[in-house]
């Protein structure tokens, strides 16, 4: 294969690490437009517990994207290379174990179950 097209399709390992970069932007902006414009009167169990649900859901949405995200970038990158390269697959065997940890972690800590 062509080491150009090679070099091309390598940049696939980075997909889901955009993605994560690019979430982890959206919560802060998220959270930080709620925490500012939130109408809340002198309730800090009513913030508390709305921070507390918001982040628990952040917590639970960011390994589900980075399961997909290393699941499309896996069979994009399986299809074209046609298991050349088998560290990969056990890299992204690894990150979908750690994504679903985390996500057993956040539901758990948060009584989401």
């Amino acid at each position: 294969m062509n080491t150009t097209i090679q070099q091309d399709l390598e940049q696939i390992y980075y997909i889901p690490v955009i993605i994560l970069v690019f979430l982890f932007i959206l919560i802060i902006v998220v959270e930080a437009y709620q925490r500012h414009f939130r109408k809340v009167k002198n309730d800090k169990e009513k913030t508390t517990y709305t921070f507390r649900k918001n982040f628990a859901f952040w917590m639970a949405f960011i390994p589900i994207a980075t399961i997909y995200s290393s699941i499309i970038s896996l069979l994009i990158y399986l299809i074209i290379m046609a298991f050349i390269n088998y560290l990969v697959i056990t890299l992204w065997v690894l990150v979908a174990i750690i994504a679903l940890t985390w996500l057993v972690y956040a539901l758990d800590y948060f009584d989401l179950f």
